[in-house]
């Protein structure tokens, strides 16, 4: 669709009189060919970490070789001018844009939740994932408090986390939990003391202790 439109206005600037150049750009699909080739190299019963590095971007550059050059669709670019995301010159001046914009700091490194395949071990795109939704469970767990005095249920679809709980979170807007803030549980199973907290809203600043 977007070379479509990319085209139509190219050619309408044409019809205008005005001399046109459209260079056009395409890129190594990324974890697409990334795993292309990995299941390429099951076949034969290898892996990438057994060719290393660079044996595996030369697989990679055959992928394209044979199967690139195939998104011309009649569109009406200089096509003698494309760039490839792999090529040298292009792949330089993308890590030279993206250190810039980091020391800028326009771009950084979050903590974000992303779906992971643990055969790439890397992380992929929604587009790249199927998604099926099952039908779960949720368990309602009691911490008792650690005065004794009553306690709070917790509501969780994984039990086993609780493990490794550290605090219990309570909305601070709730007025059910507001006298519950800075009160000690008992971690069921662990037998240890963890403080309730108050959960706060985006944006909203954290008045302390």
């Amino acid at each position: 669709l977007q070379h479509s439109i990319h085209d139509c206005i190219a050619r309408w600037r044409r019809m205008c009189g005005d001399r046109v150049l459209v260079v056009p750009g395409t890129d190594h699909a990324a974890i697409s060919t990334n795993m292309k080739v990995e299941m390429a190299l099951a076949e034969e019963g290898v892996s990438r970490h057994d060719i290393g590095r660079d044996g595996f971007l030369e697989r990679c550059w055959e992928w394209t070789r044979h199967y690139g050059g195939q998104q011309a669709l009649g569109c009406s670019y200089d096509w003698d001018r494309e760039r490839f995301t792999l090529d040298e010159r292009y792949y330089r001046a993308v890590l030279e844009a993206f250190v810039r914009f980091y020391r800028r700091g326009w771009i950084y490194r979050g903590h974000r939740v992303v779906n992971w395949c643990p055969t790439c071990a890397s992380t992929v795109s929604d587009l790249e994932v199927n998604h099926r939704d099952h039908t779960g469970h949720l368990w309602h767990i009691r911490y008792p408090f650690a005065d004794g005095e009553g306690g709070i249920v917790v509501a969780t679809t994984r039990p086993e986390t609780m493990l490794g709980d550290t605090a219990v979170a309570v909305n601070s807007q709730d007025p059910r939990h507001a006298d519950l803030v800075g009160r000690e549980v008992i971690l069921p199973l662990m037998n240890r003391k963890i403080p309730v907290i108050a959960r706060h809203r985006r944006g909203e600043s954290d008045p302390g202790p």
